[in-house]
């Protein structure tokens, strides 16, 4: 297996585990489900940065995430209490995952597919935490599982199939 593969699967079983932690209704299973995908995201991560070097793409993703990423810390900070270090860890990680999509986007070397699923996978990723969030420290809801679910659904898969599109 190459080292992309292992990467993604060890990201995906982080996330599995994440899924069975937030799941559960306790604090301190969310904050074990928050940690479970924050290492899962690292891998991913070390998976995206293994096949892609830095390009102007990963310019633009930088300006585009650190952006975004005030934006949704500013949206969230009256309501995290004692969650503030963490969903600021969570955060960054999250935003270093799609920057490295951004840097796989700008990769010619790899196929176009492998490079959208991975793009569009991690967009997927980090706009259904959004709602996560949103559902845990804003408004507890159905439209938040109705939207939110559905991405990081489409999210996980995308990543895992490009598994066997990445060269």
């Amino acid at each position: 297996l190459q080292p992309y593969t292992i990467f993604i699967i060890i990201g995906l079983l982080f996330c599995l585990g994440g899924d069975v932690f937030l799941a559960l209704p306790q604090d301190k299973m969310f904050l074990l489900g928050l940690v479970s995908f924050l290492l899962g995201h690292v891998c991913y991560v070390i998976g995206f940065f293994w096949i892609a070097d830095p390009s102007i793409l990963t310019l633009t993703g930088v300006i585009i995430t650190v952006l975004l990423g005030v934006l949704i810390y500013t949206w969230l900070k009256p309501h995290l209490g004692t969650m503030k270090k963490p969903v600021i860890a969570y955060i960054l990680v999250i935003s270093f995952m799609f920057i490295g999509a951004w840097s796989v986007l700008g990769m010619p070397q790899q196929p176009i597919v492998a490079r959208l699923l991975i793009f569009v996978g991690a967009a997927s990723f980090y706009i259904s935490d959004i709602f996560v969030a949103r559902d845990r420290f804003l408004k507890n809801d159905f439209t938040n599982r109705l939207l939110g679910l559905p991405l990081y659904y489409l999210a996980q898969f995308m990543i895992a199939f490009s598994i066997g599109m990445v060269r």
